[in-house]
């Protein structure tokens, strides 16, 4: 089970003048429990999510944080900061508490991700080997539909994508306001597209062989809604791009152990010191290739037994057989895993 608790910190207002406090995170916190609960898992999956409010001196140490303040730390024109276990949300980015720009869509965009991929580093590679990451709501995200409060009425949250837009030549449809047939959906024009829309709908994408990426607007598709929110330092597009150039590294790192270990596997069979030489053709050798007994000529056969029994001095020697012993080559190279 995931658990996220809503937490407020030196809280102020929105652009409407409206300040959240306990009892508006409480209803953000319920509604977003519904989102989850009725409509993220029954279509996409996942464990189950319960979120409450906080003051931050109870929190348990697998809760992941949502903690809204006035403004981001050296990002003041920013909605969201994300830091590994919390994200941050700016109170005065948003219209309202409620609405359809308001603080309850940046907190359920912000929650959905984060259970779908929580640590900014799942993709999906398409078959056209371009990698995707696996993010929910950026390719739809100024779509957003309406959760029934009992006490606040009307509660925004953000539309999320399905698992058909991953698929390669699916139909659809591709976001659950579309499957529901919801009010303002705008179905993206295929898989792997963002949604049509002036100022918003992005997402990531990294075609195989990109490499190590320094600019993450090279990876960016379409316009975000908030382009501060899509690009700045600690933001989610850029963890995932940090993810991507650390799984770029990883591979790098496998196949040149790889190619080390088939370079050092050459080099022992190529080694005259690798493979023991043949020994004489009159030597008895033990397993690990040293030479026992050397005979450079040939013995002459011994004769056939006594028939009156007696014994020969000839007769077979009884050699002691060595015991089985293995060289030690070494422990294989660790090799890397994604």
């Amino acid at each position: 089970m995931s658990q996220w608790a809503l937490t407020l910190d030196a809280p102020g207002p929105c652009q409407d003048g409206q300040v959240p406090d306990t009892s508006a995170l409480q209803a953000i916190a319920e509604s977003l429990e519904v989102q989850l609960r009725e409509h993220y898992r029954p279509h996409c999956g996942g464990e189950a999510v319960t979120l409450r409010v906080s003051d931050g001196s109870d929190l348990g140490a697998d809760e992941r944080r949502l903690i809204f303040v006035v403004t981001l730390p050296r990002s003041p024109k920013d909605s969201r900061y994300h830091v590994p276990g919390a994200a941050y949300c700016a109170v005065s980015t948003c219209e309202d508490l409620y609405g359809p720009n308001g603080l309850s869509v940046d907190a359920s965009h912000t929650v959905l991700e984060g259970v779908g991929n929580p640590g900014c580093d799942r993709f999906i590679e398409d078959d056209q080997g371009v990698s995707h990451p696996l993010e929910r709501c950026d390719v739809v995200e100024l779509q957003t539909y309406t959760v029934d409060h009992p006490r606040v009425g009307a509660v925004h949250v953000s539309n999320f994508l399905l698992d058909a837009w991953w698929k390669p030549r699916s139909r659809g449809p591709f976001s659950y306001m579309a499957r529901m047939r919801l009010p303002g959906y705008v179905e993206p024009r295929g898989p792997r597209l963002p949604a049509a829309g002036v100022a918003g709908n992005h997402h990531l994408a990294f075609p195989r062989g990109m490499g190590v990426v320094t600019n993450p607007a090279a990876a960016l598709c379409g316009k975000p809604r908030k382009p501060n929110v899509a690009l700045h330092w600690t933001s989610r597009a850029v963890r995932i791009v940090t993810a991507w150039n650390a799984q770029v590294a990883a591979v790098a790192a496998l196949t040149s152990s790889e190619g080390k270990r088939e370079t050092e596997e050459a080099k022992l069979a190529a080694s005259p010191v690798g493979i023991p030489a043949m020994p004489p053709a009159t030597s008895i050798v033990d397993l690990t290739g040293s030479v026992v007994e050397t005979d450079l000529e040939p013995k002459a056969p011994p004769p056939p037994p006594d028939p009156m029994g007696a014994v020969s001095h000839n007769d077979v020697r009884a050699l002691g057989v060595p015991q089985e012993q293995t060289e030690d080559l070494g422990e294989p190279n660790e090799r890397g895993g994604l």
